[in-house]
């Protein structure tokens, strides 16, 4: 596939490897758009809410902004 303008349903996270399988994107493209992303990790905010625990406990948890210097196959 030739290099060219990605459509927003081609660059859809859900569903690049099927197109790149299907041979309707190239990897080389998806590559290269995400590449041209700005990075605005630095607009994320923490988030803390409130769970429901079983027998009436209490718990908490808090949601951090992805950390993206790590593959997340290195997560445990």
């Amino acid at each position: 596939m030739s290099s060219k303008e990605l459509t927003p349903i081609q660059l859809d996270k859900r569903l690049t490897d099927r197109l790149i399988k299907k041979g309707l994107v190239s990897d080389k493209d998806v590559q290269k758009h995400q590449a041209s992303l700005p990075d605005i990790s630095g607009n994320a905010e923490v988030v803390n809410i409130e769970l429901l625990a079983p027998r009436g406990m209490r718990a908490t948890a808090s949601l951090r902004p992805a950390d993206t210097s790590h593959d997340e196959a290195d997560d445990d």
